[in-house]
């Protein structure tokens, strides 16, 4: 059977962008993501106007989520990020160096709420967390982050899992610790 010419473009093409397709797909599979830690550490910091350091193992599988919010987003696989002894810094004025120290932090992605710049986590979760919770006698906390610039993204996290967590709170003006 022989095929016009125009057949020949078009299976060519398709064939070009599975490709392509599939060449993506290795990569993203197959990549160190400890190499991306310097870059995500500035990320962070910068939205944070915080110190973050990612110190250990920096992991990123795709999956189904568990539980997608509407059918649509089940089909589409989600990143799963999994990160190892994470520092999160204080403010200068802050007695601790660091706010929190986490030994494992693990989450999801919705991959399609990216496109309109939110970053939606439906459940972050930490793992030995050791957590400094400081108010100064003049009103400044450290759990309100002020980031260096605004930003066009909004972050979304829906809930928040705590496993063996420390939490130590500091508040001059009620004198608690």
């Amino acid at each position: 059977m022989k095929l016009s010419p125009n057949t020949r473009i078009l299976l060519g093409g398709a064939i070009g962008l599975l490709a392509v397709f599939g060449l993506c797909i290795a990569i993203l599979l197959s990549f160190d993501w400890n190499r991306a830690k310097p870059w995500l550490n500035q990320r962070v910091s910068d939205a944070t106007g915080r110190p973050f350091a990612i110190h250990g193992d920096l992991g990123l599988r795709w999956g189904h989520p568990a539980a997608a919010k509407d059918g649509r987003r089940g089909w589409i696989p989600w990143p799963h990020l999994l990160a190892q002894n994470v520092k999160i810094g204080n403010p200068e004025w802050a007695r601790e160096d660091n706010m929190a120290e986490i030994t494992q932090l693990a989450l999801s992605l919705d991959p399609v709420s990216l496109l309109s710049k939110k970053i939606a986590i439906p459940v972050l979760q930490l793992d030995a967390p050791n957590v400094t919770l400081e108010r100064s006698a003049d009103g400044r906390n450290n759990w309100t982050f002020a980031p260096q610039k605004p930003s066009a993204w909004q972050i979304e996290v829906d809930q928040v899992v705590l496993n063996k967590a420390t939490v130590h709170f500091v508040d001059a003006i009620k004198h608690a610790d």
